[in-house]
C-alpha cells in the first residue's frame, strides 16, 4: 500500500506542474516586441561624399575632401579635423528616421524656413540636400525633410549634432599637448664648515 501512496503523490504532483504550465503558458519565452519601422532619409555611399556644407544663419560651413583629409572653406578655412568630419559624414550618409510625419505645417517644426540646410556633394557632381528644422521638445530628435519634399522625418539628434555645431565649434584640429624636455637641477652637497 505504501508503494501506491508514493506513486499517487508523484502522479498528483506531475499533474499539478503540468496544469500550471498549461494555465500560465510557461512553454516558451514571450515573443519580442516588433521594432518600430525606420525609413532611410539619406542613403549615400560615404566614400563618394566629396563636399559637406552646412548653411545656417546666413553663413556656410564647408569641408571639401582633399588628398590626406578635409579642407575647410567659407566661414572657416584651413585643414579640418579628419576624424571628426569623417564621423559626421558617416552618421548622415545613412540617416534613418524614427518617425515620419505626413501632415502638419512645416513652420511648426522649424522647416519653413529651415534652421539649416545640409548639402552633400558627390564625386559625380550630384548634390543631395536636407533641410534641418527644430529639435523635439526633449532635445533627443531633430525634424528634417529632403530638400523640396513634403514628408517630415524625425531623426535622432546625435546623427546631426556635430554638423549643427560647426557654427560655434568648427571641425578644426584641436591642439595636443607635447612633452618638452627640461633640465632638472641635481642636488649637490656642500661640506659643513
Amino acid at each position: 500500500m505504501a508503494r501506491y501512496r508514493l506513486t499517487s503523490f508523484l502522479l498528483v504532483g506531475c499533474l499539478l506542474v503540468g496544469g500550471a504550465i498549461w494555465a500560465f503558458d510557461l512553454t516558451g519565452p514571450a515573443p519580442l516586441p516588433t521594432p518600430s519601422p525606420t525609413t532611410l532619409v539619406l542613403n549615400v555611399p560615404t566614400d563618394r561624399v566629396m563636399r559637406v556644407t552646412y548653411r545656417t544663419g546666413g553663413a556656410a560651413y564647408t569641408a571639401e575632401r582633399v588628398e590626406g583629409g578635409w579642407e575647410l572653406r567659407d566661414a572657416v578655412s584651413g585643414f579640418g579635423d579628419r576624424r571628426r568630419i569623417d564621423d559626421s559624414v558617416a552618421r548622415v550618409s545613412r540617416l534613418t528616421s524614427t518617425r515620419t510625419l505626413t501632415a502638419g505645417d512645416p513652420s511648426q517644426f522649424g522647416l519653413s524656413p529651415p534652421v539649416g540646410v545640409l548639402e552633400l556633394g558627390m564625386n559625380d557632381g550630384v548634390v543631395t540636400k536636407l533641410e534641418i528644422g527644430d529639435r523635439s521638445s526633449d532635445g533627443g530628435s531633430v525634424y528634417v525633410r529632403p530638400y523640396g519634399g513634403d514628408t517630415i522625418h524625425v531623426v535622432a539628434a546625435f546623427a546631426l549634432n556635430d554638423l549643427m555645431q560647426w557654427r560655434h565649434d568648427p571641425p578644426v584640429p584641436r591642439p595636443t599637448a607635447t612633452a618638452v624636455r627640461t633640465a632638472t637641477p641635481r642636488p649637490t652637497m656642500t661640506p659643513a664648515a
